[in-house]
């Protein structure tokens, strides 16, 4: 279950402040918040002004486990690492996506440093994808 939501509130609000109501109508039981474009994981308590207008998603945490799963508490362990190595990936992702260019754009980086800053995020979740396949 997932919605999509966009968000105004002022200086005193989180965005977590505005989005609650929706998440408890859904009965989310672990409500995560990212942005839509991107797919960016949004941190709920920041203030709600900086994400006015950018549009959101709201999704459960986590999946039901599997009836399987409910009986051998290892594979639920196991299905849980699985995906925080998926979310791990994916923020890994994000950051360099998020600020990479503007990072390049507004302090005119040398492409060395550039390197420095981003060039580990793909081996390490070239690693993970192989983690995740295996």
């Amino acid at each position: 279950m997932f919605c999509l939501v966009e968000v105004f509130g002022d200086e005193r609000m989180q965005v977590w402040d505005l989005v609650a109501p929706l998440a408890a109508e859904l009965r989310l039981q672990e409500p995560r918040l990212y942005m839509a474009e991107s797919g960016a994981p949004v941190d709920s308590s920041a203030p709600a002004t900086l994400l006015d207008g950018e549009p959101l998603l709201l999704q459960e945490g986590q999946l039901p486990w599997d009836t399987r799963s409910g009986t051998d508490v290892r594979l639920r362990i196991v299905e849980e690492l699985l995906s925080s190595e998926k979310d791990y990936c994916h923020t890994l992702k994000t950051v360099a996506d998020l600020y990479e260019k503007p990072l390049r754009k507004l302090l005119s980086m040398e492409k060395e440093d550039y390197k420095s800053l981003f060039d580990w995020v793909e081996p390490i979740c070239s690693l993970s994808k192989m983690v995740i396949i295996k």
